[in-house]
């Protein structure tokens, strides 16, 4: 009785299986690098060092998945020749995508590259649960080089080893490259 029990179960077992395979989507990750060099100032020479770097493992993102890196917040100093006159401005930078394409060696992304400065601009830390924020102001009295911001549609299709700058609104500027 126990092997009639046994057979007829493992027939009903077979009678619900197939012999296709279940695929997987094959996800391919790039590690995408993101530099961060920050804005001009002509009173101390900047801008030759990224002052933030970033690896980021991208993917393939589901249709309404948008990544954001925020930068640090940086310090721009306009100035005329003789740097008698020099009006300054606090610049806050960040970059909004989502990876539409992953293949070996070859990412295409596409979003958005912000960048505004002004006299006040505060930066809210991702990574702290405790909401972690840094301000940062131009002394009143001090010209100030403009309150404004700048959005920018991306669409980038990136090759392993190609590199693309970013200029934001005040001489910063973002490299991205795919490893």
């Amino acid at each position: 009785m126990r092997l009639l029990i046994l057979v007829v179960s493992v027939f009903f077992m077979s009678a619900c299986s197939t012999n296709e395979q279940v695929r997987q989507p094959h996800e391919i990750e790039n590690t995408v690098t993101l530099e961060y060099f920050g804005s001009r100032n002509d009173i101390f020479r900047s801008g030759d060092q990224a002052v933030f770097t970033t690896n980021i493992q991208a993917k393939e993102s589901p249709a309404n998945s948008n990544y954001r890196v925020d930068f640090p917040l940086s310090y721009a100093v306009f100035c005329n020749a003789q740097k008698s006159e020099c009006k300054h401005a606090v610049v806050k930078s960040s970059i909004k995508y989502k990876v539409v394409k992953s293949e070996p060696g070859l990412l295409t992304l596409v979003g958005t590259f912000s960048s505004e400065m002004g006299r006040s601009k505060s930066l809210e830390s991702s990574l702290s649960r405790s909401g972690n924020k840094t301000t940062s102001s131009v002394a009143s009295g001090v010209p100030i080089i403009s309150e404004e911001r700048q959005e920018r549609d991306i669409y980038l299709a990136l090759a392993k080893g190609e590199k693309v700058i970013l200029n934001g609104i005040s001489g910063d500027r973002v490299a991205l490259y795919v490893q």
